[in-house]
């Protein structure tokens, strides 16, 4: 058995910058056990999600109605999660269902369910 001593480094979303060094000693017969050894280790770590609902007013009413929703899936960190919600409520990637208006046309249709449009 041999005792690896390591440091994990954890770089920020963009990849250009180090948030934290983990030192990590290892007990390890071989090099590839401590691959094995810290993957483990990292994967049992906490994950980050965030769910969100994106509502809009309805103008004659004043109330609200879902237009979409959507998560960022699994990050290491709460920023990583901020960045990916950041990213899909910019580009309009947003999930809909039903009658939920396509993202790109959101800020210009009426999202009430009971809404009729007059041109049809």
């Amino acid at each position: 058995m041999f005792r690896w001593e390591i440091e994990v480094l954890e770089y920020n979303t963009y990849g250009d910058k180090i948030v934290k060094r983990t030192p990590m000693s290892v007990l390890a017969p071989t090099k590839t056990g401590v691959t094995e050894k810290v993957r483990a280790a990292f994967l049992s770590m906490a994950e980050f999600r965030i769910e969100y609902t994106i509502q809009r007013s309805d103008d004659d009413s004043g109330e609200f109605y879902d237009i979409g929703f959507g998560s960022s899936g699994g990050w290491s960190d709460i920023d990583a999660a901020l960045y990916a919600v950041d990213s899909d409520v910019q580009n309009r990637m947003w999930e809909t269902e039903g009658d939920m208006p396509d993202p790109h046309d959101a800020e210009s249709t009426d999202p009430s369910p009971d809404h009729t449009d007059p041109a049809s």
